[in-house]
C-alpha cells in the first residue's frame, strides 16, 4: 500500500510540473489517504506520521498555487500538528525540528498575505 501512495505523490509532482494543479491535487489527496490509513493502522510509526505530514504540505503547497488560501492554511496546520508531535517526541532529532520549523514557516506564509 505505501508503494500506492508513493506512486501518487510522484503522479502528483509530475502533473504540476506539467501544470495540471487539479489533477496534482487529486494524486495528493489520494497519498493522503492511504498513508491516513496507513498511520490508523499503526500510529507509532513516525516514518509514516512524517509522510502524512509531507502529504499534507503538497497539497497545502497546491492549494496556494491554485488560489485557495483558507484551504491551504488549513493543510499546513495540520502538517504542523504532526511535525509539533514528532519533534516533541524526540526533541534531538534534527530531521523533526526542520519539519516543524518548515511547519511554522508555511502557516506564518498563509497568515501574513
Amino acid at each position: 500500500m505505501i508503494d500506492l501512495g508513493i506512486s501518487n505523490d510522484r503522479i502528483g509532482d509530475i502533473q504540476i510540473a506539467q501544470g495540471d494543479l487539479g489533477a496534482a491535487l487529486q494524486s495528493y489527496r489520494a497519498k493522503r489517504d492511504i498513508i491516513s490509513r496507513l498511520v490508523k493502522a499503526d500510529p507509532s510509526n513516525a516514518g509514516w506520521q512524517r509522510d502524512l505530514s509531507v502529504s499534507h504540505n503538497n497539497i497545502g503547497e497546491t492549494l496556494r498555487k491554485q488560489g485557495n488560501l483558507p484551504a491551504a492554511l488549513d493543510s499546513y496546520r495540520a502538517m504542523r500538528v504532526i511535525a509539533e508531535r514528532l519533534a516533541k517526541a524526540d526533541p534531538g532529532n534534527a530531521d523533526w525540528q526542520r519539519d516543524l520549523a518548515v511547519s511554522n514557516e508555511r502557516v506564518g506564509d498563509r497568515l501574513t498575505f
